[in-house]
């Protein structure tokens, strides 16, 4: 037998297999895609600790995942929900989500007015939803309270 002979008896197969599409199936490539329904986690409510007033505006900066640094605009990469970059913060206006890495965050909340509150939290999505495509969905809630600066006394 020739190499060509040999050569279309073994390719013949999976040019056919192509053809009909599977080639996704066999090399990795094309429909099979994972997908993202829902921000990692929902900074759900953040509010005045004494009043319990909800604050309008919040950043989130310092971000870091087991320990390592991230940057907020790699954090918003996925679906987000109410929330812009500006300065290298994250800015929420009322309830934000971002975040697709699942995994330890420490990040630091702040508001004028109130002192920044450094959070820890594991986020991860409720459902993930196995095979071809696959998702993930359904956010962590963060609620955060934020104690105002005391105004300084005057005599």
């Amino acid at each position: 037998m020739s190499i060509l002979a040999f050569a279309r008896l073994c390719l013949a197969p999976l040019l056919a297999t192509c053809a009909l599409g599977a080639c996704r199936d066999i090399f990795g490539a094309g429909g099979c895609d994972h997908t993202f329904r829902d921000p990692l986690f929902v900074l759900q409510t953040v509010t005045d600790a004494r009043t319990g007033a909800p604050l309008a505006r919040v950043t989130v900066r310092d971000v870091t995942i087991a320990g390592q640094s991230v940057r907020a605009e790699d954090l918003l990469r996925g679906p987000t929900r109410n929330v812009k970059l500006e300065s290298g913060e994250l800015v929420c206006a009322g309830d934000c989500g971002f975040g697709t890495a699942a995994g330890r965050y420490r990040l630091t909340v702040a508001a004028p007015g109130y002192q920044p509150l450094v959070v820890e939290l594991d986020a991860d999505y409720a459902r993930f939803r196995g095979g071809c495509p696959s998702y993930n969905e359904g956010s962590s809630v963060l609620r955060v309270q934020l104690t105002p600066i005391a105004a300084p006394l005057m005599f």
